[in-house]
């Protein structure tokens, strides 16, 4: 306390913590901004023994050297006995 009014500032840290604070949450802002901008997401229908290509997204390009030819071998879902999906 100094005068009326209470202190929460300890030390050079304590000054510049509430900083780093804020900009590690402006950058995981960031982040999720570009990730769903950017990121490969979207969902297709493959019947078993099909292939099925890779698309480039907004602002995500698949690498040349990446195949995007994808081929389905099985697929299958597991589920308890009240028809939950595991």
């Amino acid at each position: 306390m100094k005068d009326s009014a209470l202190y929460a500032f300890k030390g050079l840290a304590g000054r510049f913590a509430p900083i780093g604070v804020h900009a590690a949450l402006l950058l995981i802002m960031g982040g999720a901004t570009f990730s769903s901008t950017g990121g490969f997401h979207g969902s297709i229908m493959v019947p078993e023994g099909l292939n099925f290509l890779v698309a480039n997204g907004f602002l995500s390009h698949v690498p040349y050297t990446f195949d995007t030819e994808v081929h389905v071998n099985k697929f299958f879902i597991d589920s308890y006995e009240n028809g939950q999906v595991h």
